[in-house]
């Protein structure tokens, strides 16, 4: 399945050639991230809206009558970090059966859920990457903020029970520069104890039916240069 934003539309599909749907954009703010559920409906991963901050950043879509039937999940931004969450207040999601594994931009928690909008679990964890405590005006502005810290960028939920995260932006010692992302990567056990992170590696695109992780080659600018590894 592939999503479209057109204007004000959610296109959804499965054939990216011959559109199938369109439905309602999604009330939540941008669609970050869609992930279909084994009932057929889709989790829609959305961004935080400084408009309506109450709202659920997630929702079940029901691709039949394109309704969002429930809405959850309102990740708490201090005032400070508002300007931000603006621009980088998204979620990130992943599925593993009836329970999804999800994460705020800003957050050193993952928050589980079942499909009907119940919180099952909350799973704090400690990394030199979280976003800390500081206003972006202390560092000229939003920009200047991000280039010195890392928002979670994306969660897998690994068949083990072990959770990958990356993070992207800089870090207080190692700022990113207008010319160059940096990439963090951290794996953490199922009780979020943290097992290893990489500091400013390549960035993570999936992991393989295999169970293998696709990295970007850092080295190459070619984007069909990949890295295939392996987790102990």
């Amino acid at each position: 399945m592939t999503a479209e934003l057109t204007g004000k539309l959610l296109v959804l599909t499965e054939d990216p050639v011959e559109l199938a749907k369109a439905l309602p954009v999604y009330p939540g703010g941008l669609i970050e991230e869609l992930d279909p559920l084994p009932d057929g409906n889709v989790l829609v991963s959305g961004r935080w809206n400084r408009a309506d901050p109450t709202a659920g950043v997630l929702g079940i879509l029901n691709p039949a009558t394109g309704q969002v039937e429930v809405s959850f999940f309102t990740p708490s931004v201090p005032g400070h970090l508002e300007r931000g969450a603006t621009q980088a207040g998204w979620t990130t999601s992943d599925v593993r059966g009836d329970t999804i594994a999800t994460m705020f931009a800003f957050s050193d928690t993952i928050y589980l859920y079942g499909t009907a909008g119940q919180l099952y679990d909350k799973i704090p964890f400690n990394s030199a990457f979280v976003v800390a405590e500081v206003a972006p005006e202390d560092f000229e502005g939003p920009v200047g903020w991000m280039r010195h810290h890392s928002q979670a960028l994306e969660i897998e939920w690994l068949e083990d029970g072990r959770f990958l995260i990356q993070y992207i932006g800089g870090t207080k010692d190692l700022p990113s520069t207008e010319l160059e992302t940096r990439y963090h990567t951290l794996l953490l056990a199922r009780d979020g104890s943290a097992l290893g992170e990489v500091v400013d590696g390549p960035r993570f695109h999936i992991v393989a039916g295999t169970g293998e992780l696709i990295f970007q080659d850092p080295e190459s600018i070619e984007p069909n240069r990949l890295i295939v590894a392996n987790l102990r």
